[in-house]
């Protein structure tokens, strides 16, 4: 694989070659982008419930930053809510598999 912009490779088999095509189609314009947190990430997580997909990132100094997709607002900041958590970096992220709405952290 190599990166002049776009990625370029020879898929191995037919799965591959299909995942090819779709990327073909991806695109993301500017309205489908969110600062989430406050500095930069270090760690990502989404929640892909039935009720509503949150975006998660926990950045360098210790922020954890979670994004609403179901929110449909001209204002990003109706969708995105940030937390000082921690005192250093959010190295991951995770959402309990057990217990809905339960998400940890760890620094």
């Amino acid at each position: 694989i190599s990166y002049n912009g776009t990625y370029d490779f020879e898929p191995k088999n037919e799965k591959a070659s299909e995942a090819k095509q779709k990327f073909k189609k991806f695109s993301i314009s500017v309205e489908d982008i969110a600062k989430v947190t406050k500095e930069r990430a270090y760690s990502l997580c989404f929640n892909p419930s039935k009720d509503k997909i949150l975006i998660c990132a926990g950045d360098k100094v210790g922020n954890v930053g979670l994004w609403n997709l179901n929110q449909n607002s001209a204002d990003r900041s109706d969708e995105i809510f940030q937390y000082r958590l921690h005192a250093s970096p959010v190295s991951r992220i995770q959402f309990s598999s057990n217990e809905y709405g339960k998400m940890y952290t760890t620094s």
